[in-house]
């Protein structure tokens, strides 16, 4: 499994194409008798509090069941739906109920 900034899927090659990089690496697991997937997906869509899009890359053995897993959040205007998800988190969210942050004085290198 590898996560990657989404410019991967652009990176020039040595020649210079566009996205060549990407075709390079997944034509080299492929040469490997992997069978890669790879997806695009926002990290605010499965809980995280960031509106990140990051690319997955899951690579397994012939033959591969793998399956990309459903969001489990939505944006706040979607979530009226008949079949809706949570809200995406905030960092606020994420912050309630911690502890007040202590200084320490004595620090060791």
């Amino acid at each position: 499994m590898i996560e990657q900034v989404k410019g991967l899927l652009n990176a020039k090659d040595l020649s210079g194409k566009r996205g060549g990089v990407f075709e390079q690496f997944i034509n080299e697991l492929e040469e490997l008798d992997y069978v890669p997937k790879w997806r695009v997906m926002l990290a605010a869509d499965y809980g995280v509090a960031q509106l990140r899009e990051r690319v997955f890359i899951v690579a397994t053995k012939k033959p591969n069941g793998f399956q990309f897993p459903n969001p489990t959040h939505s944006k706040p205007s979607e979530t009226m739906t008949l079949f809706n998800l949570p809200s995406y988190v905030t960092v606020g969210e994420v912050l309630d109920g911690l502890d007040e942050p202590v200084l320490k004085t004595d620090v060791s290198v």
